[in-house]
């Protein structure tokens, strides 16, 4: 089997577009990763409070879903869930339209946690409220 490139930010084998799923499951591994960061930064402020480490742990979790998540998804909405839709397992088909319906859920979330997230990494608050941290 093919190597592909390493992309930027993914450690252990490389990955790449001529290993597709393995490419995917980087992208989920990142995404659990950045949620841990949103975690425990929201920790750190109840601990520490805000401060330049917070402010860039703000700014890091911005630019991952703000740039790469989406194109996760799009890519996924494009390329994976077409060919699984086409599916004669109906339980797959029902996997896919509720994967479909959270990429919509969770991008619907993403825009009400980002005005406390660019806030935070602005230095116009210093503390997510008890809302914003659930």
């Amino acid at each position: 089997m093919a190597r592909g490139t390493p992309l930027p930010g993914f450690g252990g084998q490389a990955v790449g577009f001529d290993t597709p799923f393995e490419m995917l499951r980087a992208c989920h591994e990142r995404v659990q990763r950045t949620l841990g960061l949103q975690e425990r930064l929201c920790r750190y402020l109840l601990d520490t409070g805000c401060d330049a480490s917070a402010m860039a742990a703000a700014r890091d979790v911005l630019r991952y879903f703000d740039i790469a998540a989406p194109l996760h998804h799009e890519d996924e909405e494009k390329h994976v869930f077409p060919l699984l839709q086409g599916s004669s397992d109906a339980a797959l088909r029902d996997a896919v339209a509720r994967l479909h319906g959270e990429h919509q859920a969770m991008a619907a979330r993403w825009q009400e946690a980002r005005a406390a997230l660019e806030a935070l990494a602005e230095g116009r608050i210093t503390a997510f409220s008890d809302v914003q941290q659930a």
